[in-house]
């Protein structure tokens, strides 16, 4: 699709014509973004092919199709809802040509697709440092009587509009206003667009949310079996009895560093042998007395394991009565 960007013999909207021949275009071809409406933030995409001839800059318009917002405004430039483009000029040089304000050297920013071209923003103005700029400022920079930049009598007033009738009519890609009910169409392509992307950020978001609480409960249950197995090699280190373990996981749930700090400082108790606890003792009180020291140290499963004739003289001693499986 090539575009006529800008025409010589039009007289644009703020009241000045362009003067095609001083138009430097060097910046722009190496940079040659295609904006909607003067927009840096909505780049739909590049021009090529760029050329002036017979007083007329047209260019190829090359749209970024992998956006969708880009899609649906190509859509409309090829059904023909939406023609209008525009350029965006540092204006260097300006004075009266034949009583009409023209810009005799400029240089060329970008060019944009636009809606309503014929509008205040058919030409959109920037200083040195790429800032949009106000017919005001241009008028200051240049002296320019403000009636200057300004169509003078109703005469003239209608000459301009006839003129800018007659080569918008001649040509077939020039801007072109567009009706209420295809700015409405545009204006709900994009709210529907922006709807789309909404529900997909959401979507997004609750994902995040759901993957944030799962690793969060994961980490909780490191943290507990963490703790469960510290508590158990304390308990087998002889620095806490085992029948510690479940206040000392209460105290760990709410501040695992203090208890590990206080276990840490403990000296392990020495290991107990069930051989240690034994002794030569063959008297009945003797033998009640291991019996309670065995079973203080939880030893006496073991004894029953390794030395059953032992555990049963023993259990006689402590209850005065067989033992009974």
């Amino acid at each position: 699709m090539r575009f006529t960007l800008s025409d010589s013999a039009t007289i644009n909207s703020h009241g000045f014509r362009i003067d095609l021949e001083g138009m430097d275009l060097t910046r722009f071809r190496q940079n040659p973004v295609m904006l909607y409406a003067h927009n840096p933030e909505r780049i739909v995409g590049r021009w090529e092919n760029v050329a002036i001839a017979d007083g007329r800059l047209t260019a190829d318009a090359v749209f970024d199709t992998d956006d969708s917002e880009v899609v649906n405004i190509m859509g409309k430039v090829k059904r023909k809802f939406l023609r209008g483009c525009s350029v965006g000029i540092i204006v260097n040089e300006m004075r009266e040509i034949d009583g009409i304000p023209t810009a005799v050297r400029s240089e060329l920013l970008e060019a944009s697709i636009c809606a309503i071209p014929a509008d205040r923003n058919a030409v959109a103005l920037y200083n040195d440092n790429s800032e949009r700029l106000s017919l005001d400022e241009i008028r200051l920079m240049f002296n320019l009587k403000s009636d200057t930049m300004e169509t003078e009598t109703k005469d003239t007033k209608q000459e301009q509009l006839q003129e800018v009738q007659a080569v918008e009519t001649a040509q077939s890609d020039a801007a072109v206003e567009v009706s209420q009910s295809e700015q409405l169409m545009l204006l709900t392509t994009e709210n529907e667009t922006l709807t789309l992307q909404l529900e997909r950020t959401n979507a997004d978001l609750k994902e995040a949310h759901n993957r944030i609480a799962e690793l969060e409960q994961q980490a909780e249950q490191y943290r507990k079996n963490d703790i469960k197995h510290y508590l158990s090699d304390a308990a087998n280190a002889g620095k806490i009895d085992a029948s510690e373990i479940g206040l000392y996981e209460k105290l760990a749930d709410a501040d695992y560093d203090t208890v590990r700090a206080i276990i840490d400082a403990r000296q392990p108790k020495p290991h107990v042998t069930l051989s240690s606890l034994m002794t030569h003792g063959n008297n009945t009180d003797t033998k009640a007395v291991i019996w309670d020291e065995l079973d203080q140290k939880g030893k006496l499963s073991e004894l029953k394991a390794t030395d059953f004739e032992r555990f049963k003289e023993m259990y006689r001693a402590k209850f005065n009565a067989d033992y009974k499986e």
